[in-house]
């Protein structure tokens, strides 16, 4: 059975992440053809990637291996750059500006943005291996065993396993990228002009629209396979123990950097001249989750089944994030019938409502409060874009549709590396394989 290596910065089922999670589906997808290496770091907080798991190889499950390299260093947690070479290097990058500013202005965003291209290749190199997670041992194996590995998946674009690591690999031409590129700044540093030769996998077209036409300004050796689920719906029992309030969910990191910050400032002022109780529950982990606002209530982690059960009866999920490749926890919402409220800043989230019609976007405070209005009191609307919400992932997000296009991906590769091949060429994936 050939082998497949799959680097991603940081690997466990606990870990909440869209990268994270998105590289266990992948594992575990491809591991019904093939052996995996999951080859990834100790970190487990993707603030700090301090050293939390043991080095070493572990077995996940029947093809599955996770080998772990212990980080070389760790970043200070509280982002102040007078403290911290990395948030020097940070405040650099934004040319003395609060990141939070970033997305204040279009203005002020093209001309970071355009200052990010030219800076000089060497910042940006140690901006990416100071962003972490650094491994030299890590790097060291896949310099040693890549000829071990048919194909070599990198996740995702951001981190220095994928930037450091593609410079370990010989044979270009066995590169996979799953980049998760969004609309951010570091995107923009020259130093990631290197991807433009490897083969992407994009999830969405509004991402290999951004990738070719904003960051790189050409065409890429690019596939769009959207993503794939397994449809959980029919699974979540609503006889579960459930609240009674009305509420709008939001699940992921509660950090600034997903919008978190300015999702309480719009739910507070909305909470507190609403005729509505309302509230707003939010689930995951964050620096942010032990803020205390009327009206919100931090449910803490929560297991798979709890999450979509909270889904499944909210009147909205609320995705504030003004930079995502994909936005799984929306399409997560979508598969248990529930509409979408989502910052129309980013693009793919964006694309997804205007798609579906399966929820609203909003750019300021009153299409926020509109847009929780029009779904908690308009019912015939509400089941509308209910209903829409369950098509648009049916038809779009289906797992057996999305496992087909990675395999079809995977042998090209294959057959191209090995074209004398019988047993690669016209390899056919077998659709009742299980996991064992």
């Amino acid at each position: 059975m050939k082998k497949i290596a799959l680097v991603v910065q940081r690997f466990g089922e606990e870990i909440i992440g869209g990268s994270e999670d998105y590289a266990l589906k992948i594992a575990i997808l491809l591991s019904k053809s093939y052996k995996i290496d999951i080859l990834t770091t100790t970190a487990k907080d993707h603030l700090t990637w301090n050293n939390s798991y043991q080095e070493g190889e572990k077995q996940f499950s029947k093809n599955i291996i996770i080998k772990r390299f212990k980080v070389d260093f760790q970043r200070n947690k509280s982002g102040h750059y007078e403290s911290d070479y990395f948030g020097l290097l940070c405040h650099t990058l934004y040319d003395g500006n609060a990141a939070s500013l970033y997305c204040s202005s279009e203005e002020l965003k093209e001309n970071l943005n355009n200052r990010a291209r030219n800076l000089p290749l060497g910042f940006a190199e140690e901006f990416i291996k100071y962003q972490g997670p650094y491994s030299a041992d890590l790097l060291k194996y896949i310099r040693e065993y890549d000829h071990n590995y048919e194909i070599v998946i990198f996740m995702t674009y951001l981190y220095a396993t994928t930037y450091y690591g593609i410079n370990c690999i010989k044979d270009k031409k066995k590169i996979i990228l799953i980049p998760t590129y969004h609309d951010e700044l570091p995107a923009y540093l020259p130093a990631y002009y290197r991807y433009v030769n490897i083969k992407h996998l994009c999830s969405t077209q509004p991402e290999k629209e951004f990738a070719e036409k904003r960051l790189f300004k050409e065409k890429l050796n690019c596939s769009v396979i959207g993503y794939g689920m397994k449809d959980k719906n029919a699974d979540i029992n609503n006889e579960l123990p459930i609240t009674q309030d009305r509420y709008i969910l939001y699940a992921g990191r509660l950090e600034e950097s997903k919008g978190v910050d300015k999702l309480y400032k719009m739910y507070e002022q909305y909470y507190q001249h609403s005729n509505q109780d309302i509230k707003l529950f939010t689930i995951g982990d964050g620096k942010l989750k032990n803020d205390k606002h009327e009206g919100i209530l931090y449910k803490g982690f929560v297991s798979e089944e709890e999450k979509l059960l909270l889904m499944k009866n909210a009147i909205a999920l609320v995705h504030p994030s003004p930079y995502e490749s994909l936005g799984l926890v929306v399409l997560e919402a979508f598969m248990m019938k529930t509409p979408a409220i989502v910052n129309s800043e980013c693009e793919v989230l964006k694309s997804h409502i205007d798609i579906s019609n399966a929820g609203f976007y909003y750019s300021n405070q009153k299409e926020f409060e509109s847009s929780i209005n029009h779904l908690a009191s308009d019912k015939k609307e509400y089941l509308e874009k209910s209903e829409n919400a369950r098509t648009y992932f049916l038809d779009n997000f289906n797992e057996k549709s999305y496992e087909l296009k990675l395999h079809k991906e995977i042998n090209k590769i294959c057959q191209r590396k090995n074209p004398d091949s019988n047993e690669l060429r016209g390899r056919a994936f077998d659709g009742n394989a299980t996991l064992e």
